[in-house]
């Protein structure tokens, strides 16, 4: 297998031997904005360069903040809708 740069590759190899950031399961959240933000947080300590905007590039998402914005509107919006 080749090395890869790439902050979302997915491969078999284990996380960052220094990283001691657990698993996190959609499962265990009701609110899909507080999941993303987790799972976001987990990626950053497990993989050097992870960030959303490089997410959003790898979605083809013409927002490079959106997701971002995604995890913070729930924040914001609780007051009025929730």
């Amino acid at each position: 297998m080749t090395s890869s740069s790439d902050p979302l590759e997915t491969s078999n190899d284990p996380p960052d031997p220094g990283s001691t950031a657990p698993e996190v399961s959609i499962f265990d959240f009701e609110d899909y904005h507080i999941y993303l933000r987790e799972w976001a947080e987990i990626q950053r300590k497990r993989k050097k360069g992870f960030s959303f905007q490089v997410l959003a590039n790898r979605a083809g998402l013409k927002s490079r903040s959106f997701l971002r914005l995604v995890c913070k509107i729930r924040l914001k919006a609780a007051g009025r809708f929730g």
